[in-house]
Order: C-alpha cells, then sequence, then structure tokens
C-alpha cells in the first residue's frame, strides 16, 4: 500500500467515525414541553436556545393528536396561546413557515381547520388584540384559500380581508389622498415633506382618539422630533385626518388639536369611499416614510415611540 492510498483511507476513515458519532448524537432525543399533556422531541444536538425556539415552532403541531384537538377546546386554545408567544421570538420567516405548516397539516379536518381560523382571526386581525399582526394572519388565509378546504362563502369572506389586509402593507407605498385643512387649503398626502410621517386618523366623537392624542401630546421622543429641523426639512410630522361625513363635529372640536400636526379632514370622503384604507378602528396609526413608504402599520403609540428611539441618533 503506497503513501497515497493510507492518506485517503485515513480521510475516508476520520469521516466515518464522524459520520457515526452525528447519527448517534441524532439519535438522542430531548423532549420538550409545549402544554400540559403535549411535548416536542427535539434532537440532543440544537445547542443554541435561538435554534431549539425555531426547531419546536416548525415542528409544533406535528405530535399532536387530531381527536384530542377536536374533543377539547382549551387544549387547542391554550397550544394556540403558547404557539402564538414562540412566533415572536423567532425570525419572521420562521414563524410564516410555522403558520403555513399549521394549515397545511389540518386542512383535510374541516373541524380543527375552523378552530384554527377563528383563533388566527381572533389573535391577529381582531383591532383589539394585543398579538395583532397582518403579516401573521395573510399566510394562514392565503393557504387555507389555496388548499380548496373552505366554503364558498367562506373564501369569500377571506378573501374580502386579504384585500382589505394587502392595503398599504409595509414597505409599500401608502395610498395617497386629498384632505382639506379648516381655512380650505387642498392638500394630499404626498404633499408634506418630512422624513418621518405618522399618519393618525381619528373621531372628535371617539374617547381612545383623545387618550391617544394626549399620549401623543405627553411622548418625550415625538415632542423632541416634531421641533427639529434640518435645512428647512422637518424630521417628522403627524398627519391627523377625520374622515366621517359630520363635518359639524369635526370643526367644532379642530381648535382642540395640536398646534404642531396639520389636521384635515377628508372633504369628498374618498378615503372611505374607495376604501383607501382599512379603517376598523379608530385611532388608527401609520409610520410613513420620506417616501411615503409603510414603515409601520395599524399600530399602538407605543410600537412608534419604540422605533423612534432605536434610530433617533441617526436621523
Amino acid at each position: 500500500m503506497n503513501n497515497n492510498t493510507f492518506y485517503v483511507l485515513r480521510i475516508l476513515f476520520f469521516y466515518f467515525i464522524q459520520l457515526i458519532f452525528i447519527t448517534a448524537v441524532f439519535s438522542q432525543q430531548q423532549t420538550i414541553k409545549i402544554t400540559k399533556g403535549v411535548t416536542v422531541n427535539k434532537p440532543m444536538i440544537i445547542y443554541s436556545p435561538e435554534y431549539q425556539k425555531e426547531y419546536i415552532l416548525t415542528h409544533y403541531w406535528e405530535d399532536i393528536n387530531a381527536d384530542s384537538l377536536n374533543r377539547s377546546n382549551e387544549l387547542i386554545n391554550n397550544l394556540f396561546v403558547d404557539f402564538v408567544h414562540l412566533l415572536y421570538q423567532v425570525p419572521q420567516k420562521t414563524a410564516i413557515i410555522s403558520l403555513k405548516k399549521m394549515v397545511n397539516l389540518y386542512f383535510l379536518d374541516e373541524l380543527i381547520l375552523n378552530k384554527i381560523l377563528k383563533l388566527s382571526e381572533k389573535n391577529f386581525f381582531d383591532p383589539n388584540s394585543l398579538f395583532r399582526n397582518e403579516e401573521f394572519y395573510i399566510p394562514i388565509i392565503e393557504t387555507a384559500i389555496s388548499v380548496n378546504s373552505l366554503t364558498y362563502n367562506q373564501k369569500r369572506y377571506f378573501t374580502d380581508q386579504l384585500v382589505l389586509m394587502n392595503k398599504n402593507r409595509i414597505n409599500t407605498f401608502a395610498s395617497d389622498f386629498n384632505f382639506a385643512l379648516a381655512n380650505g387649503t387642498v392638500l394630499n398626502l404626498y404633499s408634506i415633506k418630512s422624513k418621518y410621517l405618522i399618519l393618525l386618523f381619528s373621531n372628535p366623537q371617539c374617547h381612545t382618539c383623545e387618550v391617544t392624542i394626549d399620549q401623543f401630546f405627553h411622548s418625550e421622543i415625538i415632542s423632541k422630533l416634531l421641533k427639529i429641523k434640518k435645512n428647512n426639512f422637518s424630521l417628522l410630522q403627524i398627519l391627523n385626518i377625520y374622515t366621517d361625513n359630520d363635518l359639524k363635529v369635526w370643526f367644532n372640536y379642530e381648535r382642540s388639536y395640536p398646534k404642531l400636526w396639520i389636521n384635515g379632514y377628508d372633504k369628498d370622503f374618498e378615503i372611505n369611499k374607495k376604501g383607501l384604507y382599512d379603517l376598523k378602528a379608530m385611532p388608527t396609526l401609520y409610520l410613513l416614510n420620506e417616501e411615503k413608504k409603510v414603515i409601520l402599520k395599524d399600530i399602538s403609540l407605543l410600537e412608534i415611540e419604540n422605533y423612534l428611539n432605536t434610530i433617533k441618533d441617526s436621523i
């Protein structure tokens, strides 16, 4: 046996031993408890806590008995709550894969699929949900529609929701519209020049709107940025729009709005007539960039503050 042959055999032997080791490690499973009576087995080789969460999430529903889910609403509710919490601990790409997988696993079971769709709507689409996230709800609905497991009425219902959610999505340009100021001047969304723009849809008769406006007034980061200009260019502006048709209500309240804001009303009611924005609840908040691309959609003031605080040193 010459030296070259001996060298090749040594390399092959080394890789063979590595293969045996990896196989042995992966054959050892660690049981992770998800909720009462439900577990996921993961390979022992997964050391990273971040990767462990991703593994659990992408295999979350695989070993759960369908009969158990059908028998117990409490079980599926608890499972879904824990699932939602995990979604916010992994990269969005992993979360979306897991959401689609959940629907694909149960699309043949009409009862479970309907439960999942109701829980998804309640958590991700309801305007009052703490976990509202259309970017999570969209892949669920798209997958449910694509697997042809829905009734005709369900398809129409969820398709209408998709149409709403696909308007003014994050990283797309916001829909333009005209609005009038109290003095009669007519402007449009894209005429406002600022580095960032908070688009606020509100109503004087909405108590939550009053509370939100008061929170705006006491927000340190927003108050600071509203007063800063660079080369006569505002860092932040707030556009407060009234979309309903009782203009007397708006004109009576208009003087109460902060003077540093741009306060206007939809003179021709085109926002509601054309369905330009999804205004299921008041107030509705968007954060736009200089080009009027959507950065944050239908979010809370706290989320806007958190975003502005993270980028304040770079603007």
